[in-house]
């Protein structure tokens, strides 16, 4: 079998996968699938699976799309494309002149087409699909994974040809807590690992991980139409 891919929608949970991942020692390639926040990934539309990726094994990781798209408003509006850093000076331009500026009221910026729950559910939706359609991959959603650690780890090890012996203990020392000690350790003085102001909660790169957490930051009318699109594209959010 080829060498299985990690893929994810960014803020899908991708940071505490590979965290586990890499206290079991197991090394596995992962990529946003040219739909990160960074550069000139930033607002891309996704069109289809691409055609580099297209016969690879997959370990495809999803979330609610609403907390996806909370936690993205916070990576990209704070961190990724924060006012007065270089990759908002590089960035601002051609994103404006395309019309594609991300919103900065999280509310917009959910219900935008370019970055919020629709943008979300077409990667989502594309690369579900593409994975289901195939018997060498795997599909996992940040709310199991949360709702039983132990037996989500333990099946993503096993789907990695690695037996899961010390879950448990794996993914202890992968606690949310400790993954921001480390943060804050490895951090330091520099901005580029994890946040422009390490004092402000939601830029940092590991902020909660509240399943359903967007219920906290959005008006109960954007939580109705963002429903509703999730639904389209066949997610309960």
């Amino acid at each position: 079998m080829a060498q299985p891919i990690g893929i994810s929608f960014p803020k899908s949970g991708r940071t505490w996968l590979r965290a586990v991942l890499r206290r079991a020692k197991v090394k596995l390639t992962f990529t946003h699938a040219g739909h990160g926040s960074r550069g000139r990934e930033l607002g891309r539309a996704f069109m289809a699976v691409p055609a580099e990726l297209a016969d690879r094994p997959v370990l495809l990781l999803h979330r609610n799309p609403l907390d996806t798209a909370v936690s993205f408003f916070f990576q990209v509006t704070a961190k990724d494309f924060a006012p007065g850093t270089l990759r908002h000076a590089q960035r601002i331009v051609p994103l404006w002149l395309g019309g594609r500026l991300p919103p900065r009221d999280v509310d917009a910026f959910v219900l935008d087409p370019n970055y919020g729950v629709e943008a979300i559910c077409l990667f989502n939706r594309g690369w579900i699909d593409h994975a289901a359609a195939r018997d060498d991959s795997l599909i996992v959603t940040y709310e199991a994974l949360r709702a039983d650690p132990r037996g989500g780890f333990a099946e993503v090890l096993r789907f990695l040809g690695r037996e899961p012996e010390g879950v448990d203990a794996l993914v202890e020392a992968a606690s949310f807590a400790n993954m921001r000690a480390r943060e804050e350790a490895r951090a330091g003085n520099k901005r580029g690992f994890l946040r422009p102001d390490r004092s402000q909660e939601n830029t940092r790169k590991v902020r909660r991980g509240k399943v359903a957490g967007y219920v906290d930051y959005l008006d109960p009318a954007t939580i109705a139409k963002a429903r509703a699109i999730a639904g389209r594209y066949g997610f309960d959010a």
